[in-house]
């Protein structure tokens, strides 16, 4: 594991690395697990500095955990817009990977209907 944020305080502190982010308007909130931040739509967004253990190796996992009402296009974790990008635009989620000189793109139905 290189990085993981709880969010538990409203914060982009990284309880398990040393890539703490900035929060720019986003609210905490009551999470699935514990507390999330809540992002109105109107330019909430996180920061977290370039480092070079957020480099994507060959194999790697990223976990996001996202509820989202709006329909439109969403960047959920993106380093650069060239290296790693995981993005929403309903109903599919969009992966792209740029490391190593060449491009990958995935896409596919991921999104599940919870009532709400």
């Amino acid at each position: 594991m290189v990085s993981y944020w709880t969010f538990d305080d409203g914060t982009a502190v990284d309880t398990f690395g040393s890539n703490d982010g900035i929060n720019y308007g986003a609210t905490a909130t009551t999470g699935q697990v514990e507390q999330s931040l809540d992002f109105d739509g109107v330019g909430d967004y996180l920061v977290v500095g370039d480092s070079d253990s957020l480099d994507m190796p060959k194999i790697t996992t990223i976990s996001a955990w996202v509820k989202t009402s709006d329909i439109g296009r969403q960047t959920i974790i993106s380093k650069h817009w060239t290296d790693y990008e995981i993005a929403v635009d309903d109903p599919y989620i969009y992966i792209w990977y740029g490391g190593g000189g060449s491009f990958e793109y995935l896409s596919f139905n991921g999104f599940t209907e919870d009532g709400d």
